[in-house]
């Protein structure tokens, strides 16, 4: 490594050459070129650039820079293990300085030793030696014996007696080095760190772990004190020494130096070599066994990085690092990297194994990437005949003819699964996986009932099993079974009889899930029901629905909008199951560690039975463990349902509410709630009022997602920036399509102006703007005059009907500490965008326009405005509890938790990454009345809603949010939330407010029809806890005496006159 940094400053010296002529400059930008690329690890780039550079300098005579260069190109070639290029080069840079500066120059010395290394390497000891003590006498010639660069010369010389394993000549070489360092600098200077260093190697080599120790130890001591010294250096010893105590048993010790490394190493962005590399690894190990999966995955991609800038090259290690990180990646879900990371470490011939061309052919198949899966799996059969492994081959032939039965090859695929099926041998699980892509194979070929009674037997024996694993597997088999009589109740076969045989396995299904959930699975089974729970429910509500249209009768519709509540409920809580449960507060800690600590260990159980379960008699161990941990882990479940109910009721779910207790809070709400639900092919509308429940279903054919997607873009594009929006003919469409839209969204409802709407989106409605829609109504006038739903209802948001009814139920009154609070970000933001559903605009964006409404409302109310390089996370996790908090900043919303997070600086600070992510929203306890978002978007095209990230900050406290469905529209976002925040004041309801704010917006810009477009204010949405209803109260007792006094001298008078 320092041989690696000092090429680099030797090349960033060459910019005083910028002062000679133009030839002499371009060579010396070269260089810098070629230094940029070491650092960056792009080697080859680095050859070439050198090249160039000395071919200038060669051209202009300037032979010193041209040597110069010449030796760094051998160095990048010996750091690259090129050993003939190497030679090649080291050769011509010492018998041609030779030549140009005569024996005496200090790069025939540099020469001397690279080619002596390069010997050295080859295994030519002698060669090697004699070379070396010809660059040794070069410097002697030069500088005599009382200079740094004989100690230079004197550890080449005893790096290669090192190599030749002549350890006594090689340690008095090292000593003659440390004392001429000694006697010219001094006992304390960095470079006496280097002797130590190189005794200790020694040492380490000849296996006397305690004096290696002890001399890393007088290093680092060294290297600790060095003023601004060099964080790189230190930690490169201690890397050493935490491996020394490994080596001594001493594991604590050394776990606790490999991370003191690490954190040293990422203060240096570029930080490589074998030590860095090694410390990096490690903190990946322990953070994958602790099931810290994104923190294993950042250091395990900082190994492999570290790596590259290795002057050693260890393919081996490389190897190793990537499997790592491929395993990472594949409990992440992330299928698609993780197979670059397996095809990585298959390169290397040491880490060619079944299990790893296992894993690379399932996270090819499960990215999605077919041909290449298929392709995989042939390598893996190829390479297990080659090893004549029975296993192995058993195992590859399963993966193939899987992959060919999904590939449409059914014939080939059920011939090699056949194979599988016939060995006496062939463990349970892996006949079971054959069989369950036979039944898929029959469901292709046509064969129906086969195929069925294929997943049927499946389901009944994975009933019976004890194999780990057997639910999930029974689930699978069972989602298989119903979809195929869904697809023949489609086809008009056997209809009815169909209809009810889908459903009975959709209800066996679901219940199967809810114990699953409660289970510690494996992350590859919780990222599959990511997925398949979005399979069961579609299939399910479309079976209800089309049994309900065959015989009428409603409690198909009421477990139709149950299914769909399940889904909406699930869609929140599965991703966090995949968070580490210490990640959320509202839970008694101790528990919260109890169940990480059963979920890693269970975690682990199965990454050990997926590489023994060939073993029959350690895999039943394993089992019975799994079995033992799985035990334990419900009586934690049990605990956290009683101690910790809105933690346990956010990840495992809950029962979901009734029709008729919907109804009844609908009752009493006054109000009406429209739930939806999307697939692929349908949408479905529950329609909710306090006396009836409709469900409707509308095709999702091409024109309804057109139509949707248009509207979407139309509505949310500028239109100051897109001049065709705002023209007539756009304004005429838009109307149309909002019309449309309002007939199929809101089918059966009665306008009543002022009535509440719950509204709980699904899919990308989450987006949609229903503020906008346009109800069927004489309309006229331009287009602030249209009649929008957004200003004669009052709109609210939620999840899930269930949450609406638990909010409603878990109304708490709070004394806050402060009124208001904002974070205002002025720096320009990046957008994301929705393809085709928001528009990617080229120039940044910024919020400062927020700055000057937060600062009135900061002086008027007695708060804080958060700006500029203050406005970090720091400050706003130390913020007291606060009435209203404003958040001008970038959110984004995806579909996994690391997706999902609120910038609150671009940069990062020493306490912050300064990205609330929302794994850490979960974790605070921050009670706010309303939370204001002024801009929260996708994280990505593919990405999901925003009601994680609402969920996830009314976990930790919040009441009531408020979010803006794109990017803030300037002043007119601020100008509208302006509006809002003076009429909540006034009457405290969120939903209510923001709805009579738009009709006051709309009344000042009545005549700009720019600024009354949707685009500045139905971009807003209320996610908002219902106001309680007025209860009335009893009479007063003190009215009632008053009352009866009155009668009785009304009696007294009639009886005076």
């Amino acid at each position: 490594m320092r041989k690696y940094l000092t090429a680099v400053l030797l090349l960033s010296a060459a910019a005083s050459l910028w002062c000679q002529p133009s030839s002499l400059q371009e060579a010396a930008q070269y260089q810098n070129k070629a230094a940029s690329s070491l650092l960056n690890g792009n080697f080859e780039g680095a050859i070439q650039e050198l090249e160039i550079a000395a071919s200038l300098y060669e051209a202009a005579q300037e032979w010193e820079y041209y040597f110069s260069c010449l030796n760094q190109v051998s160095n990048v070639y010996l750091s690259t293990g090129k050993m003939d290029d190497a030679k090649r080069t080291a050769k011509k840079a010492l018998w041609e300085s030779i030549q140009r500066l005569g024996r005496d120059n200090d790069e025939a010395a540099r020469a001397a030793h690279r080619l002596a290394e390069v010997y050295s390497r080859s295994g030519r000891h002698a060669k090697a030696i004699e070379v070396h003590k010809m660059g040794l006498m070069i410097r002697e010639s030069i500088y005599g014996s009382q200079h740094t660069l004989l100690a230079d010369s004197y550890d080449w010389m005893a790096h290669a007696w090192m190599a030749a394993e002549d350890f006594e000549r090689a340690v008095a070489l090292y000593q003659q080095a440390m004392n001429l360092r000694k006697e010219l600098l001094g006992p304390q200077h960095p470079d006496m760190a280097i002797s130590y260093t190189n005794l200790a190697s020694l040492e380490l080599a000849r296996k006397d772990y305690p004096r290696a120790l002890s001399l890393y130890e007088k290093a680092f001591n060294i290297s600790k004190v060095r003023p601004g010294g060099n964080p790189a250096g230190v930690a490169s010893t201690l890397s050493s020494m935490a491996r020394v105590n490994r080596l001594l048993g001493k594991e604590e010790l050394a776990v606790q130096q490999y991370s003191e490394a690490a954190f040293l190493y990422r203060q240096n962005p570029d930080a490589g070599g074998i030590d860095a590399a090694e410390a990096f690894h490690e903190m990946a190990i322990r953070n994958f066994e602790s099931g810290q999966l994104s923190t294993a995955r950042a250091f395990a991609q900082e190994a492999v990085q570290a790596l590259a800038f290795s002057p050693v090259h260890d393919p081996g290690l490389l190897g190793r690092y990537h499997q790592l990180l491929g395993a990472i990646l594949m409990e992440m879900g992330r299928y698609e990297k993780a197979a670059g990371s397996y095809r990585q470490a298959l390169s290397v011939k040491e880490e060619t194994s079944a299990i790893n061309y296992q894993q690379w052919c399932r996270a090819l198949w499960l990215s999605g990437n077919l041909s290449e899966a298929l392709e995989a799996a042939n390598d893996f059969l190829e390479w297990a005949e080659r090893q004549g492994e029975s296993h192995s081959i058993l195992n590859a032939r399963a993966l193939l003819g899987s992959l060919l039965i999904e590939k449409g090859q059914v014939e080939e695929g059920i011939q090699q699964l056949t194979n599988v099926l016939n060995q006496a041998d062939a463990p349970f699980w892996l006949l079971q996986e054959a069989n369950q892509s036979l039944g898929k194979a029959y469901r292709l070929k046509g064969d129906h009932e086969q195929a069925i009674r294929q997943y049927k037997q499946l389901a009944a024996e994975w009933e019976h099993s004890r194999q780990a694993g057997a639910l999930f597997f029974r689930f699978k088999a069972l989602l298989a079974m119903g979809g195929i009589h869904s697809e023949l109740a489609g086809q008009d076969r056997n209809t009815l009889f169909n209809l009810e045989a889908a459903l009975n396995a959709f209800e066996r299904c679901d219940k199967i899930l809810a114990r699953l959930v409660r289970t510690p699975l494996p992350v590859s089974q919780l990222v599959f029901l990511l997925d398949a729970q979005e399979e069961l429910y579609s299939h399910a509500i479309r079976s209800c629905y089309n049994l309900y249209q065959q015989n009428q009768e409603v409690r198909y519709l009421k477990e139709a909008f149950f299914f769909s509540e399940r889904s909406k409920q699930l869609s929140i809580g599965l991703p966090l199951l995949l968070l580490p449960p210490t990640s959320f507060s509202q839970a008694p800690q101790s528990l919260l560690k109890q169940e990480a600590d059963l979920k890693m260990a269970v975690q682990l159980l199965f990454r050990d039975l997926r590489n023994n379960r060939f073993q029959e008699e350690k895999a039943n161990a394993i089992q019975d463990e799994i079995e033992r941990k799985e035990s334990q882990y419900q009586t934690v479940l049990d605990k956290l349902e009683k101690e910790a109910p809105r933690y346990f009721r956010l990840k495992f779910g809950t029962e979901p509410v009734a029709p008729e207790a919907l109804s009844a809070l609908l009752q009493e709400q006054s109000a009406v709630l429209f739930s939806y639900y999307l697939d692929k092919e349908f949408l479905y509308v529950f329609h909710f009022t306090g006396a009836s429940f409709q469900l409707f279903s509308r095709p999702m054919d091409e024109d309804f997602r057109n139509g949707l997607q248009s509207f979407l873009q139309m509505v949310s594009n500028d239109p100051g920036i897109v001049p065709e929006s705002s023209s007539e003919a756009a304004y005429q469409k838009m109307a149309a399509l909002a019309k449309e839209l309002y007939k199929k969204l809101l089918p059966g409802h009665t306008r009543k102006p002022g009535q509440q709407i719950f509204l709980i989106p699904h899919g990308i409605l989450q987006w949609l703007p229903f503020e906008a829609l346009l109800p069927p109504a004489p309309q006229g006038g331009g287009i602030s005059q249209l009649p929008y739903l957004g200003l004669s209802d009052v709109l609210s948001y939620h999840n899930s009907a269930t949450a609406l009814k638990n909010a409603c139920e878990g109304r708490a009154t709070f004394e806050y500490e402060s009124p208001f609070e904002a974070f205002v970000q002025a720096a320009p933001i990046g957008q994301v965008a929705v393809k085709g559903a928001y528009p990617l605009t080229d120039g940044p964006s910024s919020m400062g326009y927020f700055s000057e409404l937060a600062r009135s409302w900061a002086a008027e109310h007695d708060g804080h405005l958060w700006e500029g390089p203050m406005a970090g996370e720091g400050a706003f996790r130390s913020l007291p509890s606060t009435d209203v908090l404003l958040l001008a900043l970038d959110a984004r919303a995806g579909a996994l938790p690391d997706e999902t997070f609120i910038t609150f600086l671009e940069q990062k600070d020493s306490s912050y990454d300064n990205r609330l992510y929302l794994e850490e929203a979960y974790f605070l306890q921050k009670p706010v009345a309303l939370y204001i978002l002024a801009s929260v978007a996708p994280y990505s095209t593919g990405g999901a809603g925003w009601q994680q990230l609402a969920e996830a900050l009314q976990y930790s406290g919040g009441q009531s949010l408020l979010f803006h469905r794109w990017a803030a529209t300037g002043s007119p976002s601020a100008e509208l939330l302006e509006l809002f925040l003076n009429l909540r004041q006034s009457n405290g309801d969120v939903s209510k407010s923001l709805q009579e704010a738009r009709c006051a917006y709309l009344s000042r810009h009545g005549n700009n029809p720019q600024k009354a477009h949707p685009y500045f204010w139905a971009g807003y949405l209320a996610y908002s806890q219902p106001v309680a209803p007025l209860v009335p109260s009893g009479i007063p007792a003190f009215w009632i005496i008053a009352a009866v006094a009155g009668l009785i001298f009304i009696g007294w008078l009639v009886r005076m006159h």
